[in-house]
């Protein structure tokens, strides 16, 4: 949708499908760009962001849209899963914000974060990380909206339910190998 009006995107994704992505934007839109990268690292998310300023000069729009959900009780989660959901959901959104932000400012610029219904309203059996770190990440959106405004820096969160995603498809296939298509099915009815 922003390609439609005319935006110039930059795409932050660890995933191997992104320069896949980017080719096929590429064949309608000319100002598309992806940067391979993990936004844990800190170091690699301020030299990515570094280089999109020099190339465009300063950032209009950031939506931290990055997010990870693996299924587990908390009585069973090891540190190392805890740590990735909160290193993702939470830290990478900060990194991102944080190296974003001094080109953002003064300029009627906006911040989207994406939260989850899950976290902040409902949650089910297998989520308590992900459901903090989403919690977290729409305290984050209100208390830096409280902080940007003299800034000129709208601050938002959307709060989406289930969509299917490649998230929600391997959500699936944890809760049931043998047929994965019956828990989306059962997630679509409840919406």
């Amino acid at each position: 949708v922003f390609l439609n009006y005319g935006a110039k995107v930059v795409i932050l994704d660890y995933s191997d499908t992104l320069d896949d992505v980017v080719s096929e934007l590429k064949k309608e839109y000319n100002d598309v760009t992806g940067y391979k990268l993990d936004i844990r690292n800190k170091e690699d998310v301020t030299k990515a962001i570094q280089e999109i300023i020099e190339k465009y000069n300063h950032i209009d729009i950031l939506i931290n849209n990055a997010g990870v959900c693996q299924l587990e009780k908390f009585e069973n989660m090891d540190d190392e899963l805890r740590d990735y959901h909160f290193d993702i959901n939470v830290k990478g959104t900060w990194n991102v914000t944080k190296a974003c932000l001094p080109y953002m400012k003064n300029r009627n610029a906006s911040i989207v974060n994406l939260s989850s219904v899950t976290g902040p309203m409902v949650a089910d059996s297998g989520e308590v990380a992900y459901a903090t770190t989403k919690s977290a990440v729409l305290g984050f959106t209100k208390a830096l909206a409280a902080e940007l405004v003299e800034d000129k820096i709208r601050v938002n969160a959307i709060l989406p339910g289930y969509i299917r995603t490649p998230m929600v498809d391997n959500m699936a296939k944890i809760s049931n190998p043998e047929n994965p298509e019956s828990v989306v099915d059962r997630i679509a009815l409840a919406i």
